[in-house]
């Protein structure tokens, strides 16, 4: 729908709801018949106390409705009919509860095919509007009976535009003495526009000129009267068709720079949306120029004469279908109230409060399907320090990006979900000593984070959700886990868990990469739990996702155990950098001699036989793999390794004080995980350890790499390893 407003000189059609009209009494009038989709440009005026309803239907299905006072002005309306075939359009208007209720239409044209959503220029006079001598105003039957010069001869030939009728009712309203008033009923005998003529005799399609009714306008004599508007059969075109091809959803963008509202509808409300430039009029509120420093921008005025919880509304165009919407708000001063966005009456963001003397801005999704128009509703707070305002709105076809470092200082275009709080976007150390970061990842941004002070109490939990991901994933995030009372930091898709992490994981931000392996449209879901007091912040930052799967490369040298996974067993791997904690076992660096490796700690409460696994991401097809293993002590068990749960490496007891590097080709198709288990021998002295693990799409080479690095991978000189070498 546009916006738009009109020079008037013309004449209009409108409803009477003095008495004797009643609640609920309707008039409707017919168009002729149409073909196929149209486009259709009409305005609409619905001012006073009792306004009713206005409703428009194509081929009796509603296609437009209105109701209430709409304010002292003509509403241009530009809207798609999206039928097939042969149908008219109705034009109903229902009498509101009292006389102050007359609702007009003017200015009605149809354009074959789909409409622009294009802005007229508004100067342009109205080309259609009747002379102001005696020519007969379109809607108005003549005062005498000289028919109009648009309609039919008086001979009986049929009207072509007009359906066959035999006893059709009077779909307008009867005249209320000779001269009749288009939407008025009658006040004689003559009957109501929906009952049929009061003799037996049906009525033929186009009867001779001394009985003729008129399609949809009855007659006031014996010469018909016509239901065509103004002398020719040419559209008004108040709202021609531009050239520009532009896309509902580029007329929904606006920044407010050319100084109006753009294509947008001032809504239901006690106040309306103004554009403005420079400072808002009250001090302290509102801000001092837009979002570029130099253009327009759209605000709430909340001084005298508003009041506490007056609100204003305006209206996009209507869009289609999922969108990613874009848009900043500047919410500063002591007495604001609520800024609050719905999507097909939906609300889709809400912030109330001072926000700071800033702009800040906002991606957020919206998940509709169809046709619907976007509300930014401002609500005024207790005071005129309460000036909102919004800017650089724009609307992107489909899903927003689930990539998020929260350093705009909000949370992107996430939604908190259920739960008994939320996560807090923060800079900075958190409220709380001895918990929560000093700083986001990079050291100069933000990050959220969930507050563990009260009244938050032991078990409760805050949800924040990514918008729409599809299919397979890679995800990378880092989280920080630092205080004596830390809970569960838990990680969900498509209600999932595929990530978990519980208790004091010490001060230091750690970073994670995870497949998500999910088919289809789901969210990702991040959830806090709060531990047992006040110590127990829990951050993350720096969420990113690639479509397709993680790497399954991995050095360990980040301190974490990259996108691998924990799986069943007795107790996990353990990361670890230099020697392990018991003595005569394990290595005393890993492979590169300055980094981390992957180890099992054989020690108690460990028993022999137990069992630790870990998984890599899936791979697809045959692959080559590389690792180094470290196998060394008196009490060593058992290193194997399986291919999508069959066994491609095996080795067992004591290999010595030293990294062996191995190559092996993994001889599978499809997708699968690649699991290393470390099993306990008989006593503490079984650490095993494994590092440098990579993958390369392909067959194996089976040559041994220079033996320039600190510690080669491989100790066999020859180079001529066979694949049972290699194992």
């Amino acid at each position: 729908m546009k916006l738009f407003f009109q020079l008037f000189t013309g004449y209009y059609l409108f409803i009477e709801t003095s008495s004797p009209r009643q609640f609920g009494d309707k008039a409707i009038i017919l168009t002729p018949y149409l073909d196929g989709p149209q486009c259709m440009n009409f305005s609409y005026h619905m001012y006073g106390g009792d306004i009713g309803v206005l409703n428009i239907y194509a081929n009796n299905q509603r296609m437009f409705s209105k109701s209430g006072n709409q304010g002292n002005r003509w509403v241009g309306v530009e809207t798609p009919i999206l039928q097939g075939g042969r149908y008219m359009v109705k034009f109903e208007g229902v009498s509101g509860r009292g006389y102050e209720g007359d609702i007009a239409i003017d200015a009605i044209s149809f354009t074959p095919g789909s409409c622009s959503f294009q802005t007229p220029k508004p100067s342009t006079p109205r080309p259609t509007n009747p002379p102001t001598t005696s020519t007969l105003r379109p809607t108005n039957p003549p005062t005498t009976s000289t028919p109009r010069p648009t309609n039919p001869p008086t001979t009986s030939t049929p009207r072509p535009t007009n359906p066959p009728t035999t006893s059709t009712p009077r779909p307008t309203n009867p005249p209320t003495t000779s001269t009749p008033r288009p939407t008025n009923p009658p006040t004689t005998s003559t009957p109501r526009p929906t009952n049929p003529p009061t003799t037996s005799t049906p009525r033929p399609t186009n009867p001779p000129t001394t009985s003729t009714p008129r399609p949809t306008n009855p007659p006031t004599t014996s010469t018909p009267r016509p239901t065509n508007p103004p002398t020719t059969s040419t559209p008004r075109p108040t709202n021609p068709p531009t050239t520009s091809t532009q896309s509902p959803t580029q007329a929904a963008n606006c920044n407010f720079d050319n100084g109006d509202t753009c294509s947008y509808q001032n809504g239901a409300g006690q106040f309306n949306w103004t554009v403005n430039r420079g400072q808002t009029p009250s001090s302290g509120t509102g801000p001092s120029s837009d979002v570029s420093g130099r253009g327009f921008y759209l605000f709430i005025e909340t001084s005298f004469p508003r009041q506490f919880g007056d609100n204003a509304t305006i209206l996009t165009p209507y869009l289609n279908g999922s969108q990613c919407m874009k848009f900043s708000y500047h919410m500063y001063g002591g007495g604001i109230g609520i800024l609050n966005i719905y999507a097909n009456n939906q609300k889709i963001f809400s912030k109330s409060g001072n926000q700071g003397n800033r702009w800040v801005g906002v991606e957020t999704p919206i998940l509709q399907f169809g046709r619907y128009m976007v509300k930014f509703e401002g609500v005024r707070g207790r005071d005129y320090q309460g000036d909102i305002a919004i800017d650089e709105i724009s609307f992107t076809p489909g899903s927003c990006s689930a990539n998020c470092n929260f350093d705009n200082g909000d949370t992107c275009s996430y939604q908190n979900g259920a739960g008994q709080f939320n996560w807090t976007v923060n800079r900075g150390p958190t409220p709380s000593r001895g918990t929560g970061p000093s700083s986001d990842v990079s050291g100069r941004g933000f990050y959220l984070f969930i507050e563990a002070s009260s009244p938050q109490l032991f078990g409760d939990n805050a949800t924040v959700l990514t918008p729409y991901l599809n299919g397979q994933q890679c995800m990378k995030f880092s989280y920080h886990m630092y205080g004596g009372d830390i809970g569960v930091l838990n990680i969900y898709a498509n209600n999932q868990r595929v990530f978990s992490k519980s208790g004091n994981q010490g001060n230091r931000w750690l970073d994670v990469e995870t497949p998500i392996l999910e088919r289809g449209r789901y969210m990702v879901k991040f959830e806090g739990v709060r531990g047992n007091d006040c110590q127990g912040d829990i951050a993350i930052d720096a969420i990113s996702f690639t479509p397709g799967s993680c790497s399954a490369n991995c050095n360990f040298d980040k301190g974490d155990t990259c996108n691998y996974q924990n799986g069943a067993g007795q107790f996990n791997w353990t990361v670890n950098r230099g020697p392990t904690p018991s003595r005569g076992t394990g290595p005393s660096s890993d492979v590169s001699g300055r980094g981390f490796y992957l180890f099992i700690e054989a020690s108690s409460p460990q028993l022999f036989g137990d069992n630790a696994t870990i998984l890599t991401p899936y791979l697809n097809g045959p692959q080559c793999m590389k690792f180094s293993y470290h196998m060394y002590g008196g009490d060593i068990g058992v290193l194997n390794i399986y291919a999508n749960n069959q066994r491609m490496f095996s080795r067992s007891g004591n290999q010595g004080n030293r990294w062996v590097g191995v190559e092996t080709p993994i001889l599978q198709f499809g997708s699968y995980m690649v699991k290393f288990e470390g099993v306990r021998g008989h006593d503490c002295q079984g650490d095993i350890a494994i590092d440098a693990i990579s993958f390369t799409p392909g067959s194996c080479s089976f040559q041994t790499p220079k033996p320039s690095t600190p510690r080669p991978t491989n100790p066999q000189t020859a180079s001529t390893q066979s694949p049972t070498q290699a194992g």
